[in-house]
């Protein structure tokens, strides 16, 4: 099951086109008002029908693109984009695109690679059906959140390139005009974006500091009642990295091991769960940074060496991508049964 979040908007743009709506209800099974979710099967098949109507190659791609500040519904896709948006930065905001993916269909993996002087945005999703056949809907969700981002940034982003899942069709005018770039590529094995890597240091002017934990506290009480969550696998996967970073060396070999299990064996399995190694990694050092530093009142110094981390500037970069914020003033908070204040030093500020 997926959001609905589009199917008011394929019903409005079928009935500007000349559709009969009772037809279309009636055909792919819609409930009035629209449930808030819907099987993603039955969305394809809507979207691909109103798409014949206009005629358009680019359908989904023109719908999401006339969305500047995405839908901001009250289902997953809404949630997932606020919790983005809150983000100080736009690594921040991929950061937690790639953590909570999974809120908007089961399965999805989102990853940033790192080129050089470039990142690419990649996404991926398990029990995948014919990727041109699921074009408008997944071209619809990539150009709501591109105008997200714009709008987020200012309208800095600079795209360099694309990677559609489809084939290619006669004229990608349309596309190269709207992510601002010659280079799209079709038949692509996944969906991807390709931007300089010096833009994850783009501000985020929607940034709210004190939204921050609240947002992500709320993503991850959603996404803990997704069923792919919730598997064995991971659970014993949680449980072995926490034991390791106790020993000082949480890496995937390690940790395989534990399991039982290759490496390769492991990073294959989680694929098929939808979620990398160290998507998982991250997780965990998040949760226990956040208990170290308001429960155990350790030091910043002394949480990033417990997490695993070979200096200090990695864990405070790592902690304002999951938060907004420094350690310093989350552990400067006075909480119960705290051991008390420390002095320390903040390496961010080293030059």
């Amino acid at each position: 099951m997926v959001p609905s979040a589009m199917v008011p908007l394929l019903l409005t743009k079928a009935a500007t086109l000349g559709g009969d709506l009772h037809d279309i209800r009636r055909r792919f099974s819609l409930s009035e008002p629209v449930a808030s979710t819907i099987a993603e099967a039955q969305l394809r098949a809507l979207a691909n029908h109103v798409a014949g109507l206009s005629g358009d190659p680019f359908f989904g791609l023109h719908l999401g693109a006339a969305h500047r500040r995405g839908l901001h519904g009250a289902d997953a896709l809404g949630a997932l984009e606020l919790v983005c948006s809150a983000a100080p930065t736009l690594g921040g905001f991929f950061e937690r695109l790639a953590r909570f993916a999974m809120l908007v269909r089961a399965g999805t993996t989102i990853e940033m690679v790192h080129d050089g002087e470039l990142v690419r945005l990649e996404r991926s999703y398990r029990n995948r059906p014919d990727a041109h056949e699921g074009r408008h809907l997944h071209e619809f969700v990539l150009a709501t959140f591109i105008q997200v981002v714009r709008y987020v940034t200012a309208d800095q982003l600079r795209i360099v390139r694309v990677a559609l899942a489809r084939r290619r069709p006669v004229d990608c005018t349309p596309a190269m005009r709207f992510f601002g770039t010659d280079e799209v590529i079709t038949d692509a094995e996944t969906m991807s974006i390709t931007i300089p890597a010096a833009q994850l240091d783009l501000p985020c002017v929607t940034h709210d500091p004190a939204l921050v934990p609240v947002l992500d506290e709320y993503a991850r009480v959603l996404l803990s009642k997704v069923p792919e969550r919730r598997s064995e696998l991971l659970a014993g996967l949680h449980d072995a990295i926490r034991a390791l970073l106790h020993q000082g060396d949480a890496n995937v070999r390690r940790v395989a091991s534990k399991l039982s299990l290759s490496s390769r064996t492991l990073q294959r399995k989680l694929a098929q769960e939808g979620i990398s190694f160290q998507q998982v990694l991250d997780d965990v050092r998040r949760q226990l940074a956040s208990h170290y530093l308001q429960e155990l009142g350790l030091t910043p110094d002394e949480v990033a060496t417990r997490l695993g981390y070979s200096e200090a500037r990695a864990f405070f970069r790592a902690y304002k991508r999951w938060t907004g914020e420094t350690p310093k003033r989350r552990a400067l908070v006075p909480v119960s049964g705290a051991i008390g204040r420390r002095k320390w030093h903040d390496p961010s500020c080293e030059t």
